[in-house]
């Protein structure tokens, strides 16, 4: 019963959270490099939305987490910016000749996991650095009371 809710992929489901949030951070990255490298450009209106977003997302960060962090508002800002090129660029590329290539579900190809990204991510060398920020933190604890 309870591997249902612990487990997932045969390893303890916090370890598969983390390990899924880096695999986002990665495909959000990579999506980045490919647009900056295509000439891609986004609008005023989407670097204003993404700046908004940051400093909302760092006014609602406590204290404590921007000490442990080390994060700014020009830091979360570029995130954001990573973010919204990913995802702009991922809406071009569904308009595009290229990814129909790729058969009858061209938004799957273009997600973690599918051809077209799995062709994008071996151009990238990926790997954690083990004294890096990462390797300190925890996703999810459970309690049971």
């Amino acid at each position: 019963y309870w591997e249902d809710y612990l487990f997932a992929a045969g390893t303890l489901f916090r370890t598969w959270v983390k390990s899924q949030a880096f695999d986002i951070c990665v495909c959000d990255n990579i999506y980045y490099q490919e647009a900056e490298a295509d000439g891609y450009e986004l609008e005023l209106s989407d670097q204003i939305t993404a700046y908004d977003e940051a400093e909302s997302l760092y006014g609602n960060m406590t204290d404590k987490q921007k000490e442990n962090t080390g994060l700014t508002v020009d830091s979360l800002y570029n995130v954001m910016l990573k973010i919204k090129y990913r995802s702009k660029y991922v809406e071009e590329l569904l308009k595009g000749e290229k990814i129909k290539a790729y058969g009858d579900n061209p938004q799957q190809a273009l997600e973690m996991g599918g051809a077209y990204y799995n062709e994008l991510l071996m151009k990238y060398d990926v790997s954690i650095d083990e004294d890096s920020m990462w390797s300190e933190l925890e996703f999810g604890k459970l309690t049971i009371n």
